[in-house]
């Protein structure tokens, strides 16, 4: 019995993120049915485009409510391509007997390099001084900053944080780490709490776990333990982040104005600078009525990079007993069913 595989994934997210070996890959194992909407799938639309669908590959926008479980009786797999699995159902799931994966930790370089871009950004003034430049007006020499002897804080000792400490380390930075849940164990690498830690650091970057505990993480008291020419980097996600906190700081000079980050009320793949008219709903700009000029808004967009890995998940062409999560690929390429 053919299966089919639902990606509900908008051509521009496939253009994005699914080259034509993946495609093809998927193709081979199953009769695969496309999203072409440009609007993500919820709810009703999703159930309609899944009926009779085995899995779902689900883009990070599409969420996986209780309903769809109950409602798709066909329904094996539901894999998550993004590594949060916050607006998932899980126990739903897990009550009708599917399969709920979510990625695992990939793009792990390329975050660490895009931060280690952001700094240099950041620390030289380089987007405003090409900014200036390019609106026709000879740019302003500022005092910058070098990497090497500058302290690096990093929040969350994850995969992209251990490697982001080490390309800290290489480059003669002071690094500190606040991670209560992880242990530091390498030459060169200080593990402290989060309050030393800002306090101390010249650049601050996020890459904290989104969850329920960490949700406005980096608040008005956050921010007013920052030196006021710190740099802050979230690469994680906008949750962490209080941007009604972050623009009373930026308002009161209580952290450098040159800032990246991914909020959350921005559109998938733009790059938007502050100084232009921000996606409604942008917590950043409704707060305030400053031009935030040097605040460099950024989405998932600008972590996708080459390759993506092959991985294999075998599932069974039958319900299965409750199961609730496992880890799956970065970018799920190939499925093999058994009966």
């Amino acid at each position: 019995m053919t299966k089919t595989i639902l990606l509900t994934h908008t051509p521009d997210m496939r253009r994005n993120y699914y080259g034509e070996r993946a495609l093809a890959g998927l193709n081979a194992l199953a009769t695969v049915r496309f999203h072409e909407s440009d609007a993500p799938l919820a709810g009703t639309s999703l159930i309609e485009a899944a009926a009779g669908c085995a899995v779902i590959v689900s883009d990070r926008q599409t969420p996986g409510d209780a309903a769809i479980f109950g409602a798709l009786p066909n329904l094996v797999a539901f894999v998550r391509c993004a590594v949060d699995i916050r607006n998932v159902a899980v126990p739903a799931a897990s009550a009708n007997g599917v399969l709920v994966t979510h990625a695992s930790a990939g793009f792990i370089a390329s975050v660490a390099e895009l931060v280690l871009g952001s700094m240099i950004d950041l620390g030289r003034h380089v987007t405003p001084a090409a900014t200036t430049y390019h609106g026709g007006v000879a740019p302003t020499a500022l005092r910058g900053i070098q990497l090497r002897g500058s302290t690096l804080g990093i929040l969350g000792y994850g995969a992209i944080g251990r490697y982001l400490a080490d390309l800290g380390v290489a480059l003669g930075m002071n690094v500190l780490v606040a991670d209560p849940y992880a242990k530091v164990d390498k030459t060169g690498i200080v593990q402290t709490d989060m309050p030393d830690l800002l306090t101390r650091a010249d650049f601050v970057v996020c890459l904290v776990v989104a969850n329920e505990e960490t949700e406005n993480l980096m608040n008005d008291a956050a921010f007013a333990r920052m030196k006021p020419s710190a740099y802050f980097i979230n690469v994680s996600r906008g949750n962490l982040v209080d941007e009604a906190a972050l623009a009373r700081a930026l308002d009161a000079k209580r952290i450098a104005d040159d800032i990246q980050l991914f909020l959350r009320a921005l559109a998938n793949g733009v790059h938007v600078r502050a100084r232009m008219p921000l996606i409604n709903g942008d917590k950043l700009r409704s707060e305030s009525e400053t031009d935030y000029g040097n605040v460099d808004l950024s989405t998932h967009g600008s972590r996708a990079n080459t390759p993506f890995f092959a991985r294999t998940v075998n599932l069974k062409s039958h319900r299965s007993p409750a199961k609730t999560l496992i880890t799956s690929a970065n970018c799920l390429t190939r499925l093999e069913f058994k009966l």
